[in-house]
């Protein structure tokens, strides 16, 4: 299912530091989250013994900490991982276009327009679906099963 990554390994390599500032977000956003249920058992321990303002006031700014911190570590993993990603498009269509100019004549005499176009547009989507957003979903996005690294092979450098 994964096979061939290579083609895809410059581009990656060439964002790794910014790739790790955004999974670095990513564990961030996760760790904070794990409190909240923390949080909340604690409330509920405390709270069947005693019942305070003060008790109640302590666990709402507890909960709203925890949000606001999970808020601007998941909006900056979006941003880093999507700005990358965006990067990353920009740089494969580039060189998907140079790589089209150099092409000879013969081979757009028997290639469809249409495949081609394909190509450049549908693969590249999903290659550069894979090569971020992957990082900011939990699970295992539903498109990645369906992901072909041949699709990438076009864009393998010279």
């Amino acid at each position: 299912m994964f096979g061939n990554r290579r083609p895809l390994a410059p581009y990656l390599r060439k964002y790794r530091t910014t790739f790790y500032i955004g999974a670095l977000c990513v564990l961030c956003n996760n760790t904070v989250w794990i409190l909240f249920p923390m949080v909340i058992r604690d409330a509920v321990r405390d709270l069947n013994t005693h019942v305070t303002r003060q008790t109640l006031l302590k666990y709402s700014l507890y909960l709203l900490a925890i949000a606001a911190a999970k808020a601007v570590f998941q909006y900056l993993t979006r941003w880093i991982l999507i700005g990358v990603s965006r990067e990353i498009e920009f740089d494969l269509r580039n060189d998907l276009f140079a790589h089209l100019e150099q092409l000879s004549y013969s081979y757009y005499q028997r290639t469809r327009t249409g495949d081609i176009m394909a190509r450049m547009t549908n693969d590249l989507m999903r290659c550069e679906c894979w090569s971020v957003l992957a990082l900011c979903t939990p699970r295992i996005p539903s498109f990645l099963p369906q992901f072909h690294w041949y699709s990438c092979s076009v864009l393998a450098p010279s």
